[in-house]
């Protein structure tokens, strides 16, 4: 079983609240999630995941593999 985190806050009600106080930088270390999906380029709520890779927290798995997005895994 595995949870989405809805960055919009369309599938996860919290983060509605963080787009229109733009927040954008909460929801991540708000939700840990196991797996990240991002655009290539990353949109402007999906800075700080990228921000999170830089800092060593995930990993991309299998690099272009999809054309425009990107797979991460958080490490353990």
């Amino acid at each position: 079983h595995r949870s989405i985190v809805d960055v919009v806050g369309l599938v996860t009600p919290d983060n509605a609240w963080r787009v229109v106080t733009r927040r954008l930088d909460d929801w991540l270390p708000a939700s840990r999630p196991e797996w990240l999906v991002l655009h290539r380029p990353p949109w402007i709520f999906e800075g700080v995941a990228v921000y999170a890779e830089a800092e060593g927290e995930y990993v991309e798995v299998e690099p272009e593999r999809w054309p425009g997005l990107r797979l991460l895994r958080r490490k353990e």
